[in-house]
């Protein structure tokens, strides 16, 4: 199974194409797709910076997964999430997806958008194993 291709904006403005555009060789991406869901996803942060930390080839990335909606819209919620999120380093590493959700879901199996998911992405496609829970094991190629 490969990570479908997604177009995402940072909260830094830098334009992303998902998987190709993502900097480590290996990618940890937490999808979420409700607000309500970042306090799961900052259960996770902790964990996932120290190890981000320990091996310098692993980058850590959330994905804010939303419905396609007007460009106002997305204006409004971008500009939310920046003010509550004051850290630099954060913003550039929150990847802001406004998406025709079915498909997205669909193509990773996911079976509702009442959990958040973690994505582990490397490059250039070799073969990661993984037997936890809720964490999907991806890989795509260049």
């Amino acid at each position: 199974m490969k990570f479908p291709s997604v177009k995402a904006t940072s909260l830094t403005n830098r334009s992303y194409q998902l998987p190709r555009d993502l900097d480590g060789e290996l990618n940890v991406v937490i999808v979420a797709f409700k607000q309500w869901q970042q306090d799961w996803v900052d259960t996770w942060i902790p964990a996932l910076q120290r190890l981000a930390y320990e091996h310098q080839a692993l980058r850590v990335y959330e994905m804010p997964t939303m419905s396609r909606f007007n460009g106002l819209y997305r204006f409004m919620i971008d500009n939310g999430m920046r003010a509550g999120i004051p850290d630099k380093a954060v913003r550039a590493a929150t990847l802001c997806a406004y998406i025709d959700l079915a498909p997205f879901a669909q193509a990773l199996h996911l079976p509702a958008y009442d959990s958040i998911y973690l994505f582990l992405l490397d490059q250039p496609c070799r073969e990661i194993v993984s037997d936890r829970p809720k964490i999907l094991v991806m890989c795509h190629s260049a």
